[in-house]
């Protein structure tokens, strides 16, 4: 089973993050994840990202990113994602699937990717084949800043890189169908080690205020 790290905004997100581990304990996936409590409070942030290196994303193969409304301006979001991204000889680039909280508003198609197949036909089979599956059409940050206000500029930066296949899906469609999350999850981290991420952008080194409403 696929080995995954859930990275989420500990304070805002945690009662999806919650409900994720149980999807977890049904079959989706293994979770890699940083336990409650595990480092120390008073740790340096440099070393806790460290050991998150070190225990965590060392062994996973997909990261999963939860997508809230503050998840964008949170510096350890950011640190987690690029550490996801490099590979070297003692760790694989992890695959990466983004999961679009209900907490912020539909804006556009969602995206996903099927190594294979064409994802809109192989999506039926879940019962998804209402909702549009495609790449968007814009190539430029702008635009999918606009689109994606809450997403994480690293994750923008590599939705628009070619070589590099992120899936990008609601809540909705992952948090009843435990065999379609798995599908995603294996998906991503088949697909992982391929991707030629951008991982050019400084790290975030501080938390930005939330975007006012």
């Amino acid at each position: 089973m696929t080995k995954a790290f859930v990275c989420y905004h500990h304070e805002k997100d945690q009662p999806f993050r919650d409900e994720l581990a149980r999807l977890a304990s049904s079959g989706a996936f293994v979770d890699r994840s940083v336990v409650a409590g595990e480092f120390n409070k008073n740790m340096p942030d440099d070393a806790v990202h460290m050991e998150i290196v070190e225990k965590n994303l060392l062994e996973s193969q997909v990261t999963i990113l939860l997508c809230g409304e503050e998840t964008r301006g949170r510096k350890h979001i950011d640190w987690e994602l690029q550490a996801s991204m490099i590979g070297n000889a003692r760790k694989r680039k992890s695959g990466i699937l983004v999961i679009n909280l209900p907490t912020i508003p539909y804006r556009t198609p969602h995206l996903a990717f099927h190594r294979k197949t064409k994802m809109t036909n192989r999506h039926e089979e879940f019962g998804h084949c209402n909702s549009p599956w495609a790449r968007l059409l814009p190539n430029n940050m702008t635009e999918y800043g606009c689109e994606y206000p809450e997403m994480p500029l690293r994750i923008i930066d590599n939705i628009i890189r070619p070589g590099v296949t992120i899936s990008i899906v609601p809540w909705d469609f992952v948090v009843h169908d435990v065999r379609f999350l798995k599908y995603l999850i294996d998906e991503a981290a088949e697909m992982g080690p391929a991707n030629d991420y951008d991982v050019s952008r400084p790290r975030r080194i501080r938390n930005r205020a939330p975007i006012p409403r």
